[in-house]
This record gives structure tokens, C-alpha cells and sequence, in this order.
């Protein structure tokens, strides 16, 4: 992990958003666009974690790779004032490697398995939440369209 000196500014925009850690400073977060959020939100769908969350067969089966679902989606969204990611995606041939590495970077800044849990819940609900209201607005935007008549 870089330390970032001096720290970057975080901006003062809706998809920037904080998730407090216990123990910790404020840690910043930024939803992606509607692009890589997609991509992310298929990702973690493919992984099956959603649906198997509560069994626990499934998880010690398939840990590394929700760990490395879960490095993805948190790497992919940190906007961390005073820290950085030395991995970046585009280093990596797919998502689940690149989540590998984030994981390894957590873990040698001392990030335990608790923190990174919740950060993972809380971004995840924002995807999904960031992406249904861009659907939902996008909707309404063509609801409020004036009907166009053929006939006249």
C-alpha cells in the first residue's frame, strides 16, 4: 500500500462516501461508473457468494476465491485520502488476480478479516443501491418524455 503525501482531496460528491472502521481514520470510498460497477456486480454474482452468503460448505469451499472477490471489489473502489493500492486492475489478467493482490496489500497494512467484511457489505450494498437508482432515474427521465404522435 502507498502512503499518499499529501493526502488526496475527496470530493464533495455522491458517490464518494465514507465507511468507518473501528480503531481506524475515516475511510473513503467511490463508486465506479455504471460501467465498471456492472462488471463488478456480475463478478461477485459469478461468484456465488450472494446466494450461498449462509452456507457454510459453500464458503470453506470456495474462500480464496471470495477473497478474491471480495480484494476486487474493494480495491475498485477505495478512494483513501492518506493510501493508494500499489496493484492496479489493468497489472492483472482478470478481476479474481487483481482481488488476490488487494487482498495481500490489506493484509500487510494489518487489515483483519472483520474490517475487510465490512467494507465488502457496505460496498456491495452501494453498488447494487448506485445502480438501481441510476435505473430507476433513467426510467423515470423516459417516463417524463412527451409521447411522439406517427399519425399526425
Amino acid at each position: 500500500m502507498l502512503e499518499l503525501n499529501p493526502p488526496r482531496a475527496i470530493p464533495d460528491r455522491p458517490h464518494y462516501f465514507t465507511i468507518d472502521l473501528e480503531n481506524r481514520p475515516a475511510h473513503h470510498f467511490r463508486v465506479p461508473s455504471l460501467s465498471k460497477s456492472a462488471r463488478l456486480i456480475r463478478f461477485v454474482q459469478a461468484s456465488g457468494v450472494v446466494d450461498n452468503a449462509t452456507n457454510p460448505d459453500f464458503l470453506a469451499a470456495n474462500l480464496p476465491e471470495i477473497l478474491a472477490v471480495q480484494g476486487a471489489v474493494i480495491g475498485q473502489c477505495w478512494y483513501n485520502a492518506a493510501a493508494s493500492f500499489e496493484a492496479k486492475p489493468a497489472d492483472f489478467p482478470s478481476l479474481g488476480d487483481y482481488g488476490e493482490q488487494i487482498q495481500e496489500e490489506l493484509h500487510e497494512a494489518g487489515y483483519k478479516l472483520a474490517e475487510l467484511n465490512t467494507m465488502w457489505a457496505a460496498l456491495v450494498d452501494r453498488l447494487v443501491s448506485s445502480f438501481v437508482d441510476s435505473q430507476e432515474i433513467e426510467t423515470q427521465e423516459n417516463f417524463t418524455e412527451a409521447p411522439t404522435d406517427s399519425t399526425t
